[in-house]
């Protein structure tokens, strides 16, 4: 090979070599299973285990909260908030405006997380929940507020595209007749996220194409020595 395709060749091959791994989806779902009081299955008003849908990745606490003060767990619940099928709620019995859910996702070392989504339901389509709130730290970026319509009889999708931190911090409320379901987010290794310019990808096809045309051209040359 020439001298020009072999820096080229090079440049190729560590471009291959250092691209990101893809960044893993995750989920916490209120799906009923036995997560409540103690490891027992889950029934309608069950206090719902700290640390539930943690994974090797991502550590998950929780609880409920009233005028930003801890205030207990959360709660299970399995059908009433829209069309959703098993949520989580907070302050059982209490429908004030002060009372919020609190939820906590850190990536472990090494580790870095961003949140993709969340469904939020309303029980019954009563007053008090046909509105909810939110306030939200979805990785990076710093706390995201809004208010909108939960959308009985089916429920409301909140989605985020910020960019990757060390903690995801969700609140949302208020009271008992807001439940949610179906948190995502995406996690991945620390470092993993550079993404080649467009100037390293146009080199790496250059020097694919370079060392493709070169072995053509070498190819009849060695036919002729082996007849």
């Amino acid at each position: 090979m020439n001298k020009m395709i072999m820096p080229l060749l090079t440049a190729a091959f560590a471009v291959l070599t250092s691209m990101p791994a893809e960044a893993a989806v995750q989920m916490l779902d209120f799906t009923q299973g036995n997560y409540c009081n103690g490891g027992e299955l889950c029934t309608n008003n069950a206090a719902i285990d700290q640390g539930h849908g943690s994974t090797a990745q991502v550590s998950v606490n929780f609880g409920s909260t009233y005028d930003n003060y801890p205030s207990g767990p959360l709660y299970y619940y399995e059908r009433g908030y829209g069309d959703l099928v098993g949520v989580a709620y907070s302050n059982k019995g209490s429908t004030d405006f002060r009372t919020r859910a609190r939820i906590t996702l850190s990536a472990a070392a090494g580790y870095e997380i961003t949140l993709k989504s969340f469904d939020l339901g309303c029980f019954v389509n009563l007053a008090n929940c046909q509105t909810a709130t939110y306030n939200v730290n979805p990785g990076a970026g710093g706390y995201q507020t809004g208010s909108l319509g939960t959308g009985y009889p089916t429920h409301q999708n909140v989605t985020f595209n910020a960019g990757y931190g060390n903690v995801v911090d969700l609140w949302f409320g208020a009271g008992e007749n807001v439940g949610i379901d179906n948190i995502k987010w995406y996690v991945r290794a620390i470092g993993a996220g550079a993404v080649p310019e467009p100037a390293t990808w146009a080199m790496m096809i250059l020097g694919f194409g370079l060392v493709g045309t070169s072995l053509r051209r070498r190819a009849p040359a060695l036919r002729r020595q082996l007849v």
